[in-house]
């Protein structure tokens, strides 16, 4: 059984070491939740476009781990293993990457109306160094990420 110190602290880090991808989505705050934190979706737009995924062992809970491939267009298989810090139903999920870059995931969706949801995904990471080492790839692939994230939305409430 995991105890309170398997979970890794969320880090606090200024915006200098933050990438943060901001995105409205016709959703409720309970439907973005869902597709973060259900298997059967989250593997289907989790990732840039043309990667999927399979997921070998997902424990959606403070100190649950989320072991996954990620298999890429070019044909190569990315290993990663993330621990989840918090989850908050509907308003939150909080993980960290502990695979190779190390980075925290800190996702937010707050209610605009009754159909709309805005989504606050930052990736934290230790040092600015790190961050600025990866800004400019993991900008375009987050947005691909949350195009993805819309069309699975959608066929949710379609």
């Amino acid at each position: 059984m995991d105890t309170i110190e398997s979970i890794p602290s969320p880090l606090d880090v200024p915006e200098d070491h933050q990438v943060i991808t901001i995105r409205t989505v016709m959703a409720r705050p309970e439907s973005v939740f869902r597709a973060w934190t259900e298997a059967n979706y989250l593997k289907e737009w989790w990732g840039p476009h043309g990667f999927s995924n399979t997921f070998h062992l997902f424990e959606p809970r403070p100190g649950g781990r989320w072991s996954f491939v990620m298999h890429g267009p070019d044909n190569k298989n990315y290993p990663n293993e993330s621990v989840f810090i918090q989850l908050e139903n509907p308003g939150r999920v909080m993980l960290e990457h502990q695979s190779e870059p190390h980075f925290q995931v800190d996702a937010t969706f707050d209610a605009i109306d009754s159909a709309h949801t805005h989504i606050t995904f930052r990736m934290k990471f230790a040092t600015r160094a790190a961050c600025d080492k990866l800004r400019a790839f993991v900008t375009g692939k987050n947005e691909e990420n949350m195009d993805r994230l819309e069309a699975v939305l959608a066929r949710m409430h379609g």
